[in-house]
């Protein structure tokens, strides 16, 4: 159980059956107007509105979102870093805006019985709709009746993606590369609404600052404004085309913009049905989503809290789908993926709009992925983990439970997941070189005495094991005894000389009698995240911790040198730096950030 990575990298997850006869295989080909039989590796396909085509993989991603989010209301994305999930995401929002713009051209043609389109009804089997060779990379109309957009809804509104404030560079640079805003039919936009602290228009954007007076106009909703004589309460509505419209931004930066919208009228105070109305002086939003996305949502997960708050601070008018997108969504408990499956039972619409139940509990089907159902499996795995028994026949039972949510909710594909039967991508050919750096002395009397200490930490750790083995087993004999800890026991204690030895200034910040003292544990670097992080000690002597770094100083030269290249396909480098220790990720994000900002801007 402690091993949930295991859980979320079942094959299961990337909902695939590799078969060309299966239906999800055929309902998909459809979708994309694709031959069943083309499954190459090297098979793309070409979607209206974007400028890069997709492998297949990401185009069923896009397939599995659409149906997933009109049965349940939305899910995770959880590919691997490296498999392209911001432009799976784009790809998403833009196939979900064909299908609006194609369902409102085939309901005007309908309406004046033009034959651009097929009539609902009367239609002859393997019926075609009359514009498909005018619109290549188009998906399936839905005036077609056997097509599977003709039963999936378009699902108007502003789309929105919330993603840590140093990817917002990043994404608008990927949206400018991917998607074509010429594309006179769809006519995607960013908006990017960010720190409110910065002028208008913000630098670098112009037009594309979510404050600027033309966006907040076409974004606003469609007012339903009543008074007390109103018969019925009406939600405001989305206008039409504003699903062509993503907006991209950050936790923070979303409260204080969407507020923007807010407006007074008459709303409903409470309702015990839909024939008794209570009319009051009140708030409306005044904004109305379609579809939502939070990124990197493990960070930040607790129900309705920090990220995954911004899911639930969503207007429930419309039913916006609600996606999660995380290369790791699953860390050390079940609970990571809860805010999101929170929010998408909230937003899931109901059988009837006054009651108080949610969709999910109104539909029998549903009602098995109820959050209180998921919570109980949440708390069965933390009194589990508690007890340290190792009962497998609980473990087991809880990763059953669990495995239903990921297997409704998930699509997740690694680098070793196949596609019928191969590789999923042909991965370029592997170079590993080594770095040899100089070791700094300059630390090395001080490095001495922490040594001393952590080596009686040791000792006094081993005592109290073989203490616990006597008072466990006396019948044992004390040759059978473990002489030294084993490596794992002793990496868990030497710990710290691990994160000196890549920064050895840190050595000086942790004596205890150092008036900035750090004890380097992950509960102290979290504690100076956000405005913290200017006062902490790594900041405060960053040019000590940095300058007394031979791998820092290394990777400091190799960043600078890798941003001015591009890869193989001439496309921007992309640099992984792994590591399991937090006070390292703060120093190389105060380090490496600056770097890229100074030479991208």
């Amino acid at each position: 159980m402690s091993r949930l990575n295991d859980l979320q990298d079942k094959s299961f997850l990337t909902q695939i059956q590799p078969s060309v006869e299966s239906a999800r295989w055929i309902d998909y080909c459809h979708l994309f107007q694709l031959d069943p039989q083309e499954i190459g590796l090297n098979e793309r396909v070409k979607l209206a509105g974007l400028r890069t085509s997709l492998y297949q993989y990401q185009a069923y991603g896009v397939y599995w979102q659409m149906k997933t989010s009109r049965a349940v209301g939305g899910g995770f994305v959880a590919d691997e870093m490296g498999l392209g999930k911001t432009l799976s995401f784009f790809a998403y929002i833009v196939a979900e805006r064909q299908l609006s713009w194609l369902w409102q051209d085939v309901e005007a043609a309908r309406a004046i019985d033009h034959p651009r389109h097929l009539k609902e009804t009367g239609q002859y089997p393997d019926a075609r709709c009359p514009s498909r060779d005018e619109r290549r990379g188009w998906i399936a109309c839905p005036c077609v009746s056997s097509s599977p957009t003709s039963k999936w809804p378009a699902k108007g509104g502003v789309r929105l993606a919330c993603v840590p404030q140093s990817l917002i560079p990043t994404w608008a640079k990927q949206w400018n590369e991917h998607v074509n805003e010429r594309e006179v039919n769809l006519g995607m936009r960013l908006v990017i609404a960010h720190d409110s602290s910065n002028p208008i228009p913000a630098p670098g954007f112009g037009n594309v600052d979510a404050r600027h007076a033309r966006n907040i106009k076409e974004l606003s909703a469609k007012r339903n404004i009543f008074d007390s004589k109103a018969s019925a309460y009406l939600d405001d509505t989305a206008k039409p085309n504003q699903d062509r419209y993503l907006v991209l931004t950050t936790t923070q930066s979303y409260k204080k913009w969407v507020k923007r919208f807010e407006y007074t009228g008459q709303f409903v105070s409470s309702v015990s049905s839909a024939e008794k109305l209570t009319w009051v002086n009140g708030k409306g939003r005044g904004i109305v989503f379609g579809l939502v996305m939070i990124d990197e949502c493990h960070e930040e997960w607790l129900k309705e809290k920090g990220h995954a708050g911004v899911l639930s601070n969503i207007p429930l008018t419309n039913n916006p789908f609600i996606w999660g997108y995380s290369g790791t969504p699953i860390l050390n408990t079940p609970r990571s993926i809860e805010g999101v499956l929170s929010a998408i039972e909230q937003h899931f619409p109901r059988i009837d709009k006054y009651s108080k139940v949610t969709g999910w509990e109104q539909d029998q089907t549903l009602s098995q992925y109820r959050y209180s159902n998921f919570d109980l499996i949440c708390k069965d795995f933390e009194k589990h983990l508690k007890n340290k028994t190792g009962n497998l026949r609980v473990a087991r039972h809880i990763e059953k439970a669990l495995a239903s949510f990921l297997a409704r909710f998930m699509i997740r594909r690694t680098a070793e997941s196949t596609w019928f039967g191969r590789p999923l991508i042909e991965l370029k050919k592997h170079i590993h070189q080594d770095v040899v750096l100089a070791h700094n002395p300059k630390y090395d009397d001080k490095l001495g005495d922490l040594i001393a200490v952590i080596q009686d930490e040791a000792r006094e750790k081993f005592n109290d094991l073989r203490d616990t083995l006597k008072v466990n087993d006396p019948l044992c004999q004390q040759a059978s005894f473990p002489t030294s800890l084993t490596f794992n026991q002793k990496c868990r204690v030497e710990w710290r000389l691990r994160i000196i030895a890549s920064f050895p200034f840190l050595v000086t910040l942790a004596s205890v009698n150092h008036k900035h003292h750090l004890n380097l544990t992950t509960e102290e670097a979290i504690k100076y995240k956000g405005t913290q992080l200017t006062k902490s000690p790594y900041f405060i002597y960053l040019r000590q911790i940095t300058n007394s770094s031979s791998k820092c100083i290394w990777l400091h030269h190799y960043i600078t040198e890798l941003l001015r290249t591009t890869d193989v396909e001439m496309k921007e480098q992309k640099l992984v730096i792994m590591t399991q220790f937090n006070p390292v990720a703060l120093i190389l994000k105060l380090v490496c950030f600056p770097i890229a900002a100074s030479i991208l801007y």
